[in-house]
């Protein structure tokens, strides 16, 4: 039987209350964001073991110190670390509707321009033109706005 080394994690929240005096609702969201680690740190000092999240196993490793495993989730929760990516992450439901819209707009468009044998059309009527161009522009402006968005870019 051969002998392995789990690292497990999770994170505890810790909570701490402080008072701050400001002449606005905007200063007091301000001067609460400005709090530097330290200060944090001095104020967060009770933990709710209870309530901890993002379980998980770091690595396993044999007993001759090769990894086998890591980063392997234990619950539902997840780490997500950088602006970029927790703007990507609230962002995907809208980026997933609109990808499906798109989707239904290519198939309307393969539509038009197919007959029913799967031969490709040699020639389309105005109006076709027009609906496959309606169909393409439409979510092409719909996928640019959201794309900035989920980039920061707006």
């Amino acid at each position: 039987m051969k002998i392995y080394e789990v690292l497990y994690a999770e994170d505890v929240p810790h909570y701490g209350t402080a008072q701050i005096e400001a002449e606005n609702d905007a200063e007091a969201i301000a001067k609460a964001k400005a709090i530097d680690d330290e200060n944090i740190c001095a104020i967060t000092v009770d933990a709710e073991h209870d309530n901890a999240v993002c379980k998980r196993i770091v690595y396993i490793q044999d007993s001759g110190g090769r990894e086998i495993g890591c980063d392997l989730p234990l619950d539902n929760y997840t780490l997500v670390h950088g602006e970029d990516k927790r703007r990507l992450g609230e962002s995907a439901p809208q980026l997933a509707d609109t990808l499906a819209q798109a989707i239904a707009a290519l198939e309307r468009i393969a539509e038009i321009t197919h007959y029913e044998n799967g031969e490709p059309v040699t020639a389309l009527e105005s109006r076709e033109i027009e609906a496959i161009y309606a169909d393409a522009a439409g979510q092409l402006e719909d996928f640019k706005s959201i794309l900035k968005n989920a980039r920061g870019q707006s």
